[in-house]
């Protein structure tokens, strides 16, 4: 299947150095302030079919859900990772340090206050 469609490019001041012009095209004719329309164009895309939106869009979800998972085990790693790291410093055993916040968490919603020494003030 052929699709046409109109593509503008535009110009725009580079992010990092302003001196520098940076292009970008769009389907869409007004940008705004900080983009200067240079010219437009027709262009034609042969592109697969698809028989419904609805397939299009669960693909898409799938593919959310995938980067998210993704992002869940990266962070959990990292903060598994400086956990250990924290862990060897202090030797201390990792539900020691739950059930320490657990009473922390407890103590914050009830109001208890403790100084340096963990004397409840």
């Amino acid at each position: 299947m052929k699709v046409t469609q109109t593509v503008y490019l535009y110009a725009v001041p580079d992010y990092f150095d302003p001196a520098k012009v940076r292009y970008s095209a769009f389907s869409i004719k007004d940008m705004g302030q900080d983009y200067t329309l240079v010219g437009s164009t027709e262009v034609t895309f042969d592109v697969p079919e698809v028989p419904n939106g609805v397939a299009l869009a669960i693909d898409v979800i799938d593919r959310k859900k995938l980067d998210a998972l993704e992002l869940f085990h990266k962070t959990t790693r990292e903060l598994n990772e400086r956990l250990s790291k924290l862990q060897a410093l202090t030797n201390e055993p990792i539900t020691q340090y739950f059930e320490d916040s657990s009473v922390r968490l407890r103590e914050e919603i009830h109001g208890v206050t403790r100084n340096l020494n963990g004397e409840v003030i």
